[in-house]
C-alpha cells in the first residue's frame, strides 16, 4: 500500500467517524429520554466489530435511519 493510499484510507475513516459523531449527538439531542446504548441499538451499533470500517459503518447506520 502506497503512502498516498494510506493517507486517502484515513482521511476517508476520519471523516466518517466524525459524522457517525455528529448523527449520534444530534440524535442525544434530539431524544433525551433514552440511554446512550439504547441509541446505539436503535441505528445498529450494539453489536458491530471493532475491525469493521469506519466507511461501512456509516453506510448501515444511514440505511438504519432512512
Amino acid at each position: 500500500m502506497s503512502n498516498d493510499s494510506w493517507l486517502l484510507d484515513a482521511h476517508r475513516r476520519r471523516t466518517a467517524n466524525l459524522e457517525i459523531v455528529n448523527i449520534l449527538h444530534t440524535l442525544a439531542e434530539n431524544f433525551p429520554d433514552l440511554r446512550f446504548s439504547q441509541i446505539l441499538k436503535n441505528i445498529g451499533l450494539d453489536n458491530i466489530s471493532s475491525i469493521e470500517e469506519s466507511t461501512v459503518t456509516l453506510e448501515k447506520i444511514r440505511k438504519r435511519l432512512q
